[in-house]
């Protein structure tokens, strides 16, 4: 019987799972998960995630008996506080209570852009390192309770090992990582009055651990099942779209938005602005994230058509206006402002402005966004195709505005995912990719869009140069 690779990537909205066959994909299932936000706060309990787990595992175990690997993907930027043994919530990347705490760190340029050098993470309220110095600050009895700083790696990997380690390419997210050195940075730690044995163990990306006997039996597999630590989901994300189509760049619109370059070398934003994670060896993940992709055209769908998604039925009708601009930082943004309270709006709105022009500029300022994100990489000319991935990409008349838009070719595939990252070091054959499409420039449309872009950045440039403007 042919043996199988099991893939888990878990993301903040859902566990996915897979089950690789040499070939191709021969199963497929997702869990949804549960998010709590109110005010700053965006978390998630652990111990649903075991629950789900738990119960998923158990049917996986029961249907599928040759798995004889289980790789793993999680999501970046969390953090989970232990007392003892016993975990607290675990913090999202959307949790944004360290925001005033990072304003404040930040004005120390100095020391930021140091650990900013170190570590390949913007400073941002999204990190771990935010999120500690705001519990260092505000939460100081409670802090050095704390004797444990996991985050949803280690947990996970401690679910089926008993081991809490966590890999370099998810630690290389966390703003405690020195990326040159791949070790916890001292510096940072002790600035976090923190030590190394408060954090997991590290492991490179393709280090294997074995399932623990104990759990082995209780959720049914063969206890010489290995289990991969992988790495983080946008990575591997980076990763699959490579192997799959050939091209470095790839660009992610789902919810939120990604512009991914996957590199040989280390390259650091001399404006601080875009991320860079290890991977391994000779592979850097370079780019910049966005908060505003999918949810922008969701709450446009509402205000416009009283439904989150009656908006994709409205995109034949779309009016093109040459002086109508929308900013879609609805949620504040990280690249390219890192700028949790950066704010939406519209420039050059009039009475004459109906539903056709306002849906066309809201899809306008998502695109032009991580076309600005794109740029700011600085490693853009050579690239002739980008992949596109996400939700939002499912549809083709935003598909072919993002290939006119960016003037490169487009290739839209719905096979990239962290599993496809994963598969990558359990095997090097190929799965089927029937379903990728094609999008070209539409060289009609390119002096439109240029121009249009022109009138965005200078907009974006004024607000980075610290100016009001007046909608």
């Amino acid at each position: 019987m042919e043996e199988l690779l099991l893939t888990i990537d878990i993301g903040t909205t859902a566990i996915k799972y897979d089950i690789h066959g040499l070939s191709h994909i021969i199963f497929s299932h997702s869990s949804r998960l549960t998010t709590f936000h109110q005010k700053e706060y965006a978390i998630q309990h652990p111990e649903e995630i075991i629950r789900i787990l738990d119960q998923d595992m158990k049917m996986i175990s029961h249907q599928y008996p040759m798995i004889r690997e289980i790789s793993l993907s999680t999501a970046m930027h969390t953090v989970i506080p232990y007392e003892e043994e016993n975990t607290h919530e675990m913090l999202l990347w959307s949790d944004n209570r360290a925001t005033d705490v990072i304003a404040q760190f930040k004005k120390d340029r100095e020391m930021s852009s140091a650990f900013y050098r170190k570590t390949g993470t913007p400073i941002h309220p999204m990190s771990p390192f935010a999120k500690l110095l705001y519990f260092k600050t505000h939460h100081v009895e409670w802090y050095e309770r704390v004797s444990f700083w996991g985050d949803l790696k280690s947990f996970v990997l401690d679910y089926f090992t008993n081991q809490l380690y966590i890999d370099y390419s998810t630690a290389s997210a966390t703003g405690l990582f020195n990326s040159c050195s791949l070790d916890w940075d001292s510096d940072i730690l002790h600035f976090l009055q923190i030590s190394r044995a408060q954090l997991p163990k590290l492991a490179h990306p393709k280090e294997s651990f074995s399932i623990s006997k104990k759990t082995a039996d209780r959720l049914g597999f063969n206890q010489d099942v290995k289990v991969r630590i992988g790495a983080s989901d946008g990575c591997l994300v980076a990763l699959g779209s490579f192997k799959s189509t050939g091209s470095p760049v790839s660009l992610t619109l789902g919810t939120s938005g990604a512009v991914r370059i996957l590199a040989s070398q280390r390259h650091l934003s001399s404006t601080e602005a875009t991320f860079c994670y290890y991977l391994e060896e000779d592979k850097w993940v370079i780019g910049g994230p966005s908060n505003n992709g999918g949810k922008v055209l969701e709450w446009a769908s509402e205000l416009l058509y009283d439904d989150k998604v009656k908006i994709y039925d409205n995109l034949n009708r779309l009016i093109k206006d040459d002086h109508l601009l929308f900013l879609p930082y609805l949620q504040g943004e990280r690249a390219p402002f890192w700028d949790s309270s950066q704010r939406a709006g519209f420039y050059n709105l009039s009475i004459e402005h109906q539903k056709p022009h306002i849906t066309q500029a809201v899809i306008e300022g998502v695109i032009f966004n991580l076309l600005y994100i794109y740029k700011q990489l600085g490693m853009s000319g050579d690239q002739n195709e980008i992949v596109l991935s996400g939700g939002v990409f499912k549809n083709k008349t935003i598909a072919q505005m993002t290939a006119t838009i960016f003037n490169k070719v487009c290739i839209s595939s719905q096979n990239v995912e962290p599993s496809q990252g994963l598969r990558q070091w359990w095997s090097q054959r190929e799965t089927t990719q029937d379903n990728n499409l094609t999008y070209f420039p539409i060289e009609s449309e390119r002096t439109y869009y240029q121009t249009k872009y022109h009138q965005f950045c200078l907009i974006i440039n004024k607000i980075m140069d610290g100016k009001t403007l007046h909608f």
